[in-house]
């Protein structure tokens, strides 16, 4: 099969999350089992200033918007045997952030986003690859699905191409006012129920969700989590509707980007069979977060963005209690430069026992998985669970909230002894989570058991191969869909 991968994050090129990490490495193992797969992705500030050889194409478009046109240039380059397309307009995209700047989003991201959407389609009639499938990525790309059905409906050439929309993240759902996304001069169905309306909003994930030939989240937990009404963010009913059409397909990690063994940014490297490395690892955490040289104290890291159900308000419930036990910790916080000042005024009376990052960098990030003992990940909505892969991979025992994503790939011991890799705790409050965590710290106790947790975590089948597989499986149901010419919408109307 062609697969064309289209989405506004892409690992190394372009990163803000999870999304960039999936997009960058599942393309791999589908190439391995023997499919042509290409990526696009906007040409970023961040891009053209890195030392990347970019290829600049013969390929343009002139796509509408407003009162005038705008250029799209196709640049390219290889990345380990695969195509990498840059849609280059500096406008939209010769910016500082992807989505914004400083904190404050893009006024334009509808038109940005909307453009690229545009631009991939008119640039495909140009291109020398002809994909059978576009595997679109969260809201920056969904409205390709419902453009095809509309804009570019009668044109032949789109006919057979079938889309597949993962949802990584469904809290962040492309929604803008009408009059942000009027610019795009879309068909005028798009602003309708049936295709992207939302309570008098554009959404243009919601547009993706009824039109894409099938839909698949990047966990099975989170699948069924979010056809609820209660967490599906008000899309419970929607994605329920499509149940038939809905997947759950855990992600996996790229091996040799993701090894304790071969990473360069750690203090010393290690592996399950010589765990030297890893007590380094944690010495040189302590020192750098001016945490206490305990080895007898359990180092506990949580990586978390400041937002609703991804952890924190778990643990600030939770913080009294915690820090009363034999702990360090480490709380990396993501995405709001404000917020930290706060978590470090609240961290003062746990001088050397508790340091608050803000905004870590990649290398930040594997040094604190690396250096410490357990993951906390206590947030109810943790959609893709990418942070509890790579702390099996690195020897940091994770500790999950069990309807999250993240429990998808973790098992208890009160689950199975003889296969336990994790803990995990049902209800998402704080007397469960601490309950759990006194549970870890048990085990942390005695080492020959924590070892062996450990170990087991370390050398666990993390990879893409089985996602691969699964990924491969749907994007044939897809084409079946597409070549039957089937339509959701017109066989369930919306009431």
């Amino acid at each position: 099969m062609k697969i064309l991968f289209v989405s506004s994050e892409v690992a190394p090129f372009a990163r803000m999350g999870g999304l960039a990490d999936v997009v960058g490495s599942l393309p791999q193992a589908l190439r391995k089992l023997g499919h042509e797969v290409r990526i696009i992705l906007p040409l970023y500030r961040a891009v053209r200033q890195s030392a990347l050889p970019l290829h600049k194409g013969r390929k343009s478009v002139q796509v509408v918007l407003g009162g005038g046109t705008h250029k799209a240039l196709l640049r390219q380059s290889i990345r380990d045997g695969i195509t990498v397309y840059f849609l280059e307009n500096e406008e939209f995209f010769d910016r500082d952030g992807i989505y914004a700047n400083q904190g404050q989003d893009y006024s334009d991201n509808a038109v940005r986003f909307g453009f690229f959407c545009k631009a991939t389609l008119e640039l495909l009639r140009r291109m020398d690859f002809r994909p059978d499938v576009l595997h679109l990525h969260d809201w920056p790309s969904a409205l390709i699905a419902p453009l095809l059905r509309t804009e570019f409906d009668k044109d032949p050439f789109f006919a057979p191409m079938a889309t597949l929309l993962t949802i990584h993240d469904l809290s962040y759902q492309g929604l803008f006012a009408p009059r942000d996304v009027a610019p795009l001069k879309l068909p005028q169905e798009l602003f309708s129920a049936e295709y992207c309306e939302y309570y008098d909003q554009f959404s243009f994930l919601k547009g993706g969700i009824l039109h894409a030939d099938m839909l698949n989240t990047v966990s099975d937990n989170y699948r069924r989590q979010i056809q609820q009404q209660d967490s599906g963010m008000g899309f419970g009913e929607i994605l329920s509707r499509r149940c038939n059409d809905l997947h759950g397909i855990n992600n996996g990690l790229e091996p040799k980007s993701w090894d304790p063994a071969l990473d360069t940014s750690l203090a010393a490297p290690y592996n399950a069979s010589a765990l030297a490395g890893k007590k380094l690892c944690k010495r040189s955490l302590q020192q750098l977060c001016d945490l206490e040289p305990r080895k007898d104290r359990a180092l506990l890291t949580m990586i978390a963005p400041n937002e609703p159900g991804k952890g924190l308000d778990l643990l600030e419930q939770g913080w009294e209690e915690l820090l009363k036990r034999p702990v360090q910790l480490s709380l990396l916080i993501t995405g709001d430069e404000d917020c930290g000042p706060r978590w470090r005024e609240k961290a003062r009376p746990w001088q050397g026992q508790v340091c608050i990052l803000s905004n870590p960098d990649e290398n930040l990030i594997r040094q604190a998985v690396a250096g410490s003992d357990m993951l906390l990940m206590p947030g109810r909505h943790d959609p893709g669970g990418l942070n509890q892969l790579i702390a099996l991979r690195y020897g940091s025992v994770p500790l999950v909230q069990r309807s999250a994503a993240g429990a998808d790939t973790i098992i208890d011991p009160t689950q199975n002894s003889r296969k336990a890799n994790g803990f995990n705790f049902k209800e998402p409050d704080p007397d469960s989570f601490i309950e759990a965590t006194d549970r870890a710290l048990s085990f942390f106790a005695t080492r020959h058991i924590w070892r062996r947790i450990m170990k087991r975590g370390m050398v666990q089948d993390v990879s893409w191969d089985s996602s691969a597989k699964q990924y491969q499986d749907l994007y044939r149901r897809a084409i079946q869909k597409r070549r039957l010419g089937s339509d959701f919408t017109a066989r369930n109307p919306l009431p």
